[in-house]
């Protein structure tokens, strides 16, 4: 029988000392086997490092999808979009889903113009 999954919450990565606080936290989850990861209100400004770390975290909890939460996402930036399409792409590599969830309406906006809404799973409340 394979272990028991771990179930994330909304304070265990806020408290976790080795997750930095500008990072991306893991939230309840929206389904069964779903992990949520909220994007910050500015999305990650360093790099794609930090998104990175967050993805093995998610992987370890070995979700069936992964939710990228937008809903404090404003203005789309380039780097935002990198960000959604390497999320994608380790997700694929890994046969797990991914679900945009309550993008912003400029958001949608933006991933209207340059042609990922057919591309992405997007889902609201």
């Amino acid at each position: 029988m394979p272990p028991a999954r771990k179930q994330p919450s909304s304070e265990s990565a806020e408290h976790d000392a080795s997750v930095p606080a500008t990072a991306l936290r893991l939230t309840d989850d929206v389904r069964p086997g779903d992990v949520v990861v909220r994007l910050p209100r500015g999305g990650l400004n360093n790099s794609l490092a930090e998104l990175d770390q967050q993805l093995d975290i998610a992987f370890c909890l070995e979700p069936r999808a992964l939710v990228l939460d937008l809903s404090e996402i404003g203005r789309m930036s380039s780097t935002t979009v990198a960000e959604l399409l390497w999320a994608r792409q380790r997700c694929s590599r890994r046969g797990v889903e991914v679900h945009l969830w309550n993008p912003t309406r400029q958001c949608r906006e933006a991933l209207e113009r340059i042609g990922l809404v057919g591309r992405l799973d997007m889902r609201s409340r």
